[in-house]
């Protein structure tokens, strides 16, 4: 309470909201209303993080502690504790309705949630909620003439709006936000013709309105900024009007099946910075004109059948994420890809390219490229040296990708992960030395792979199948005889995870005194010196004699499908290999 005492007026008006309706909520809409209602919400939700009041998920949610949001809802009702209607905010869906049912309605509400289905609303109702500017509700069915009433309103969450609409003069000129969703609006509805008035309008969400064939005439919502067509599975087409939405910042087509493309008219949308496409059963289309697009920031069109970029995607100079995994009728990328000189992320996984084309040796602000899972890639290009501040590359699963690792992978000092498992790679290059920023190295089920070179310092996580090797930096050993080991093998000393798929055996000189996670599956763990004192563990033999000391900050030990038995014959053995803190 002294926390929420140290509050300005505003902060405590987004507090108290927060409390009542939008725990474990996205923040970006209700940041809308705010905005408008002068509550300066950025700076408000700053200065609730930083009091400890709520905190900001990764996923844009608002969390509040549930003895918080107590807190909060207990103020709202201390405002007048035996009458809800005379409180600022309610919650309680039961209260809702008998305040509207009873008529009871009065200036002091500003906030209403109705929750139930199928509720009657007339205007006499809600005549005297002259501040509300927050109304959820659920079917709630609009009958009579609501001229000059709600006019304060904010935010509309009409969830499963009827077809029938039988209001009139309803016309929300302050609307900022209109929920939609999972109603049985289509085209055709006669409420769009009221709803376009409200010029004010910044979201409209129509995510799973599933009578929805085509997008009605929002030309005359000219300050829309986010249009939310999610799961709209009965899509065919985007009515042209939209490119008249110049404000229009986000564009969410995740789930329209039947969407076969985008209108001519989507590169008008000079402040468009994300779109969102669907996962389409189509030929998917993108125009020419998608090229136009200077703010779009993410394209992600992932899981679509789209058979090509057009050229004009270079023209996409802000573009920060490109997503195109899953798209599997994708057999070439265009050259113009190199002109994405904003990249930073870049998701070719599980498409059906045969190659990467030179140009991407241009992407100098590319620091993730995943390419996991295509077959058709044989070879990395050269200039993958090129892309200077790369710091994740993954091509997990390219079966086809055999040979030599390109040498000018030695160049991207910035690559902290290196993912080459399931591939048919024959060497990687001694300039692999030279990542000095490496720390994960995976080439699991490499099984072509009988060669490691020097590897760098910075490693922390390596995992291999360590049968296939036959030299490990400039120093030989053969796995099928311990008589082959050199002595002179060093210690991977910083790394702190290792992995061995399908190994029979290794030579502990090898483990690290940073270790914390050390994976084995059919493994044989063995001195340099034959030991008659050792445990069996399964497939697993590990000698007494071992210098397990190098195992002191282990926390995890993965032995799948083991047992332990020891030598009856031993009348002392140290179990010093299981003692894990």
């Amino acid at each position: 309470m002294i926390t929420y005492e140290r509050l300005d007026d505003v902060q405590r008006q987004v507090f108290l909201d927060i409390t009542c309706f939008f725990v474990n909520e996205d923040k970006t809409y209700p940041c809308y209303m705010w905005e408008d209602c002068e509550y300066h919400p950025y700076n408000a939700i700053e200065i609730l993080c930083l009091m400890s009041l709520i905190k900001i998920k990764d996923d844009n949610t608002i969390w509040m502690h549930d003895q918080v949001r107590d807190l909060g809802r207990a103020i709202v009702r201390e405002e007048n504790f035996k009458e809800p209607h005379k409180r600022s905010r309610v919650w309680n869906h039961q209260e809702a309705l008998s305040i509207l049912e009873q008529k009871k309605g009065s200036k002091k509400i500003e906030a209403l949630s109705l929750g139930s289905r199928g509720v009657i609303i007339t205007p006499s109702e809600v005549a005297n909620l002259r501040h509300l500017r927050f109304l959820d509700g659920n079917e709630m069915f609009l009958v009579g003439d609501f001229n000059n009433l709600l006019s304060n309103l904010r935010w509309l969450s009409w969830r499963w709006c009827p077809f029938e609409f039988v209001a009139t003069n309803f016309h929300l000129v302050n609307l900022i936000i209109l929920d939609l969703s999972h109603s049985y609006v289509s085209e055709k509805w006669i409420g769009w013709n009221q709803i376009r008035v409200a010029s004010k309008l910044k979201v409209l969400d129509l995510s799973n309105c599933n009578d929805l064939m085509r997008t009605p005439d929002l030309s005359m919502l000219v300050s829309l900024e986010r249009l939310i067509l999610e799961g709209c599975c009965n899509l065919i087409e985007i009515d042209p009007s939209i490119g008249k939405l110049k404000l229009l910042t986000a564009l969410n087509l995740n789930g329209c099946h039947a969407l076969e493309g985008l209108p001519y008219e989507i590169g008008c949308l000079d402040a468009l910075t994300e779109i969102l496409m669907p996962c389409s059963s189509y030929a998917f289309k993108l125009p020419e004109t998608i090229g136009n697009l200077k703010s779009l920031l993410t394209l992600d069109v992932s899981h679509s059948r789209i058979r090509m970029l057009p050229d004009s995607i270079g023209g996409l100079v802000k573009l920060r994420r490109l997503n195109l995994s899953k798209c599997s009728k994708i057999k070439q990328l265009p050259d113009s890809v190199g002109q994405l000189q904003s990249l930073v992320e870049l998701d070719l996984s599980s498409t059906s390219l045969g190659h990467l084309p030179d140009s991407i040796g241009y992407l100098k602000q590319l620091t993730v490229l995943r390419m996991s899972h295509i077959i058709g890639i044989t070879k990395l290009p050269r200039a993958i040296g090129l892309v200077e501040k790369l710091e994740e590359l993954e091509a997990s699963g390219c079966h086809h990708l055999t040979g030599e690792i390109p040498e000018e992978i030695g160049r991207l000092s910035r690559l902290r992960i290196l993912d080459l498992s399931f591939t048919r790679i024959s060497r990687i290059p001694i300039t692999v030395y030279y990542l000095s920023n490496l720390q994960t190295l995976n080439l699991e089920s490499c099984y072509k792979l009988n060669e490691l070179p020097q590897l760098p310092p910075s490693l922390r996580c390596l995992r291999w199948a360590f049968d296939t090797l036959k030299f490990f930096g400039n120093r030989t050993y053969m796995p099928e005889g311990d008589s082959a080991y050199h002595s002179s093998i060093v210690p991977l000393h910083e790394v702190e995870e290792l992995a061995f798929g399908k190994t029979r055996r290794f030579w502990p000189q090898l483990l690290s005194s940073s270790l914390r996670e050390f994976e084995v599956g059919n493994l044989s763990i063995t001195s340099q010196t034959s030991s008659l004192r050792e445990f069996e563990v399964g497939n697993m033999s590990i000698t007494s004699q071992t210098d397990c000391s190098l195992l002191s900050n282990l926390s995890t030990l993965r032995l799948q499908s083991c047992s332990i038995s020891v030598f009856p014959e031993e009348e002392k053995v140290e179990c010093f290999f299981f003692r894990i803190k």
